[in-house]
């Protein structure tokens, strides 16, 4: 996982404009921090979920509920080799 970030890194860099070189962080959007067990998977995919709720007599409210969630994952999306 570490080593598919550092290649994006690279080609993330080169595409840049005019930048200062201290000041770019590259990393992963959905991060945790495990109070318990393995500290190597700290990526989570997050989960978008929308509906648009009922009221008592089954009609749709007008505004649309946005909230989510997110998924740990245990093997790595790109390699598919089982986290430690």
């Amino acid at each position: 996982m570490n080593d598919t970030l550092e290649i994006a890194q690279q080609h993330i860099k080169k595409d840049l404009p005019k930048h200062d070189p201290a000041s770019v962080k590259i990393e992963w959007a959905g991060k945790i921090f495990r109070l318990e067990g393995n500290q190597n998977n700290n990526v989570v995919l997050p989960i978008d979920i929308r509906y648009r709720a009922l009221k008592n007599d089954d009609t749709p409210y007008k505004n649309i509920t946005r909230t989510g969630t997110s998924m740990a994952m245990n093997y790595c999306p790109f390699c598919g080799e089982k986290f430690e």
